[in-house]
């Protein structure tokens, strides 16, 4: 919104706490639709500056297109965020919107507008890959997601048997190696299809050293996309297996 702002004595005047809200909405915005750049304008002015696709990620909204920052400015306002939002195409080969809220309050708020705008499959797969990073899966930061599904869920062996764990399932199965490896992951498919019901759940199994990594040197089992639905219930599984915060 370009109209004058609000009369509040320190404009974004905490750094500390601006650091950490730059820090929330890079990791955010990495994941929602366009490209964004989060940065400071000024030592205390937190700005993002959004191309090549909708402006904060908001649905409906195209950087190249001048008539949807209308459309910014009132989710902007409904959210109760005061902030500058203007079309920007300097040094720019593709047009772009930066939007610049007035201070940190306006900051953290927008943080909670990127996510409950953000689209559902997008937020499912970063629930799962941090639940899988906090219970140090390694190939947690490679799950994504992608055309409405929840992409590359790589799990090693040990982290095939945190997940039975959490479904509640027995683990003797993972002295599985070589020939057999391929036999384990036609029945780990079926106890996650079972457990997580929905569309039918496939996974491909890979040696250590095999055609998924050629250096790795552990067996890998790939789970083909899962939906938002499923996703959501391993999650939810996976959580409950966590430690209670001391």
């Amino acid at each position: 919104m370009t109209d004058s702002p609000p009369d509040r004595s320190s404009p974004q005047s905490q750094p500390a706490q601006l650091q950490a809200v730059q820090d929330r909405l890079k990791d955010i915005l990495a994941d929602a639709p366009g490209r964004h750049v989060v940065s400071f304008e000024l030592p205390s002015r937190l700005s993002v500056l959004s191309y090549h696709g909708p402006i904060l990620g908001l649905p409906g909204t195209e950087s190249s297109d001048v008539t949807t920052i209308g459309i910014v400015r009132e989710a902007l306002a409904d959210a109760g965020i005061t902030a500058e939002v203007e079309q920007c195409s300097a040094n720019l080969a593709y047009p772009g919107v930066r939007t610049t809220p007035f201070d940190v309050r306006d900051a953290d708020r927008l943080v909670r507008l990127v996510l409950d705008r953000m689209p559902q499959p997008i937020l499912v797969a970063r629930r799962l890959a941090q639940v899988l990073a906090a219970h140090r899966c390694v190939y947690a930061d490679r799950v994504e997601a992608r055309a409405g599904m929840v992409w590359d869920l790589l799990l090693t062996l040990d982290d095939v048997r945190t997940v039975l764990g959490a479904l509640g399932e027995s683990t003797k199965e993972l002295s599985t190696y070589g020939a057999e490896l391929y036999g384990l992951a036609d029945r780990v498919a079926q106890i996650l299809q079972d457990q997580l019901g929905g569309k039918r759940i496939r996974i491909s199994a890979f040696p250590s050293r095999g055609q998924l990594c050629g250096t790795c040197h552990e067996e890998i089992l790939a789970v083909e996309p899962l939906s938002p639905e499923q996703a959501e219930a391993l999650a939810a599984a996976l959580v409950r297996m966590l430690p209670e915060p001391s």
